[in-house]
């Protein structure tokens, strides 16, 4: 082997360990680096990963706390609308919208169907509320205040408020004459009525307002409708006599 092939054997071997060697220093650098970043910013990772730590646990009690506190509201929700129902059968409208503040149950107030609205909204008593608010308007003859509290109730998640709600804007857009409306509201509260009866209940007072619009045609199919659907039902007579009315031949 010449003199020269080994010099440059030996000068390849000595700039390979030079590069390894500036590999490992390069590697060790990082590692050093990220280790005096740690020591210098202890109190800043230690913030930061406390701080983690807190909102995930904050997330958790907040949550603990809104079902809690929703579960909370709703018992004290059913127990403030069980109270005022008494007034509401009774037909005393007045105490079942604002309260008895001459009463007192366990220390508490007899608070009316419009504070239960206010302070448990969200609550499917609440949306109940609603309704009955409603109806109290229209007990009192007060339309406009009724179709207010039956349209706040209409976007409930329960199909049998939302069927209320619709029956009860009917009752009162055909107090107020408004029995175009009125048509449209039974029409969807007998298409949300599971119960027959009750579906042709709302058919038959929308035949009612078709027929107070001059609309005898519309007003005769549903009539017809209730008699061709239903046998048993109370509306079927009240149909019929609807047909006769209109001076239609009852097949």
């Amino acid at each position: 082997m010449s003199d020269k092939k080994v010099i440059k054997e030996n000068t390849d071997k000595i700039s390979k360990k030079k590069s390894s060697k500036t590999q490992l220093d390069q590697g060790d650098n990082k590692v050093v680096r990220f280790q005096r970043f740690v020591e210098n910013n202890r109190k800043l990772v230690m913030w930061v990963s406390f701080g983690i730590v807190a909102v995930t646990v904050l997330f958790f009690v907040i949550r603990s706390w809104s079902e809690k506190k929703s579960e909370e509201n709703m018992k004290m929700a059913s127990v403030a609308l069980n109270r005022i129902l008494d007034y509401y059968n009774k037909a005393d409208y007045m105490k079942s919208l604002y309260g008895d503040s001459t009463k007192m149950i366990r220390g508490q107030k007899v608070i009316g169907l419009i504070d239960i609205i206010d302070e448990y909204g969200g609550t499917e008593q609440a949306e109940i509320a609603k309704l009955y608010a409603g109806n109290c308007y229209l007990g009192m003859q007060k339309s406009r205040e009724a179709i207010s509290y039956f349209e706040k109730a209409i976007g409930a998640d329960s199909k049998m408020v939302m069927m209320g709600a619709n029956a009860g804007l009917g009752a009162a857009n055909e107090m107020a004459g408004n029995y175009k409306t009125a048509i449209d509201n039974y029409d969807k509260a007998s298409e949300l009525a599971d119960i027959e009866d009750v579906k042709f209940r709302y058919i038959y007072f929308s035949g009612l307002c078709s027929e107070k619009i001059g609309d005898k045609k519309t007003a005769e199919v549903k009539f017809r409708q209730i008699l061709v659907e239903s046998t048993y039902s109370e509306f079927t007579n009240y149909a019929k006599i609807g047909l006769t009315r209109l001076g239609t031949i009852i097949e």
